[in-house]
């Protein structure tokens, strides 16, 4: 569950998603249909909507060509800056020719989620990821991805999941911070 999803860093969404697939929990009801885990309106989760969506800005020079890289990975990796049109050509994948530079650009950024979560594999599997410079190059964010997540009674006793009625959960995330809260199942 640690690695679902096409989030590169998961959040309460996250969590809530593996939560309820790990339980077979809903923790909300959608508000047309009346059906437990169908959400029906972004209101319904308090979700994002346009007033609340997050934005974010990169700084100035952060990728002059707008082609997807960053000018220091492009740099690094032996391309032009300058010129956009080296993002759709094959020059870092000189190994076997199967990746554009902007996707060895993209597949670089998860790379470590790709091969961390086929470390406990019942059989081996030969990925290919062609190789590049790392700059350390990354997004920030205000959480770190989550650990695990515990449930335990109103009462304090550890649970393996959360029982008929209000449960208290503890969301551990890997930078070691803890987010806890009540749920109803």
């Amino acid at each position: 569950m640690l690695y679902c999803g096409a989030s590169l860093y998961r959040d309460e969404v996250d969590a809530r998603y593996m939560e309820e697939a790990q339980t077979g929990t809903a923790t909300y009801t959608g508000s047309v249909t009346k059906q437990e885990g169908l959400v029906d309106l972004v209101s319904d989760v308090n979700g994002y909507t346009e007033a609340n969506f997050p934005t974010g800005q990169r700084p100035d020079g952060y990728d002059s060509d707008n082609d997807g890289m960053p000018d220091e990975w492009e740099i690094a990796n032996g391309l032009n800056p300058n010129d956009a049109s080296d993002a759709s050509l094959y020059t870092i994948d000189t190994q076997k020719g199967w990746y554009t530079n902007v996707e060895v650009y993209i597949n670089s950024i998860v790379e470590n989620i790709m091969k961390s979560q086929n470390t406990d594999a019942l059989n081996t599997i030969d990925e290919y990821y062609p190789s590049c410079v790392s700059t350390g190059i990354s997004n920030e964010v205000t959480t770190s991805e989550i650990k695990k997540i515990e449930y335990f009674t109103l009462g304090g006793a550890k649970l393996n999941a959360p029982s008929k009625g209000i449960n208290i959960r503890k969301i551990t995330y890997e930078n070691g911070k803890t987010k806890t809260d009540k749920v109803i199942k």
